[in-house]
């Protein structure tokens, strides 16, 4: 799972975030997002394949992206995360959780 939750009102809204990962050239993009008040956020669940989005508090709906759910080699991994807008006065952090899978 990844998530963005904003910490703090951005002078601009979030509008697009991108993450790629780079070691399998996987990318996914979420754009059309007004991300702009404190707590909103962007999940992206890998293993349900399933991309929401919570504004003002409000219950998590799914949107719309480009791209691949992102795939992740067992060891290390390197990732890129690009974010358009937000202006310069808030912090977003970025969360990735990973369940290791046995066979």
């Amino acid at each position: 799972v990844l998530k963005w939750a904003l910490s703090g009102a951005p002078s601009a809204a979030v509008t697009q975030i991108s993450f790629e990962n780079t070691t399998v050239s996987d990318t996914i993009t979420v754009g059309s997002l007004t991300l702009d008040a404190d707590g909103d956020y962007l999940e992206i669940d890998c293993e349900n394949m399933t991309v929401k989005v919570s504004y003002d508090g409000g219950a998590a709906t799914e949107v719309d992206y480009t791209g691949v759910f992102p795939l992740f080699n067992a060891g290390s991994n390197s990732y890129e995360t690009t974010v358009v807008g937000g202006g310069a006065t808030w912090t977003l952090n970025q969360d990735i959780t990973y369940f290791k899978t046995y066979l």
